[in-house]
């Protein structure tokens, strides 16, 4: 095999690999998307904020309820693992509980929100079928940060299950 017959092999190989790879990423991009971006983006393009926290079990409900189309959302974490900043942020924006939804307006409500209600609250519509026909939705469910020090605190659910000390792993009693 000559040199020049040797390069075009490999050039032609090169080719087909970055082919390949490209249509892996063109592929793998589109699997992103959600059922509610635009009803998410509209929320987030009329000020709407929602504080959450990662250990809260009421907001993993809010964000299934949005599914992929949560990352639109100007979510403000509370509880970082192992930092103190996020809480001393939500502690100075008065929060209390989580998940809390505060409107462009300045308006708050507390707990998981179906999304009809959000709908119907920032006039975004939302297409794409309805989130709470699909699952079981306890309206206004929180859970309350009651003692606030540093990364020390102690939450209690709704469901009565108290948990401490998010500054390393919660503890669930």
């Amino acid at each position: 095999m000559s040199k020049s017959s040797s390069a075009s092999l490999w050039l032609t190989l090169g080719a087909v690999i970055v082919a390949i790879l490209l249509v892996a990423l063109a592929i793998s991009n589109k699997g992103g998307g959600g059922q509610y971006d635009a009803f998410a983006q509209c929320l987030t393009d009329q000020g709407t904020k929602i504080y959450s926290a990662y250990w809260c079990p009421n907001c993993a409900r809010q964000k299934e309820l949005f599914g992929n189309s949560y990352r639109l959302l100007d979510d403000k974490e509370c509880a970082v693992r192992g930092q103190s900043r996020n809480l001393t942020l939500c502690q100075n924006d008065g929060i209390t509980s989580v998940p809390t939804w505060e409107f462009g307006d300045g308006e708050r409500v507390s707990g998981v929100q179906p999304l009809e209600s959000l709908a119907k609250r920032t006039g975004c519509a939302l297409e794409g079928g309805s989130a709470s026909d699909a699952r079981e939705v306890e309206e206004g469910a929180a859970s309350r940060i009651e003692g606030v020090e540093g990364l020390d605190i102690e939450v209690k659910s709704d469901s009565g299950i108290t948990i401490e000390g998010v500054s390393a792993t919660p503890v669930v009693e």
